[in-house]
This record gives structure tokens, C-alpha cells and sequence, in this order.
């Protein structure tokens, strides 16, 4: 964790965190996170893109997409 000496430093901190977005990608087993929602898609993007590359280096499948409808969203809140 990062120490900060002043309050306006502390709520500089305190709000990076706060603006925190996780992104989940469950079939490929990727949880990425980024700040602000931008940062994050851009962090998922790169994250997809490398596991999908050593999946093909290993000579694995990439997974099929699960329906949306499958996905249990309640596990992540």
C-alpha cells in the first residue's frame, strides 16, 4: 500500500481506490482492474489478448463464450 504524509494526498488515494472497476472475465479465469471504467476495458482488452495468445502458444482451445443468461451475477456482489 502506498503511504501519504497529507490529508489532500490521503483523499487523492482514498478516491483512486474508490474509482476502482473490476472486470471479470469467468470463462477464460481473468479478474482485471483499472481506474475509472475506460482504464479497466483497456486492462480486460490486453488481459483477453495475452491469455488468448498463450492458450494458442499451448496449443489449447479458447473458450466459448457462456450465455450471458448462465452467468450468475449475484456471486459477484
Amino acid at each position: 500500500s502506498t503511504r501519504v504524509r497529507s490529508s489532500a494526498a490521503s483523499d487523492v488515494y482514498k478516491r483512486q481506490k474508490k474509482d476502482t472497476v473490476l472486470i471479470n472475465v469467468p470463462d477464460m479465469g481473468i479478474l482485471t482492474e483499472g481506474f475509472g471504467l475506460s482504464d479497466a476495458i483497456e486492462m480486460a482488452r490486453d488481459a483477453i489478448g495475452a491469455n488468448g495468445i498463450t492458450l494458442q502458444d499451448l496449443g489449447r482451445e479458447i473458450p466459448v463464450p457462456s450465455d450471458i443468461s448462465d452467468i450468475d451475477i449475484k456471486w459477484y456482489f
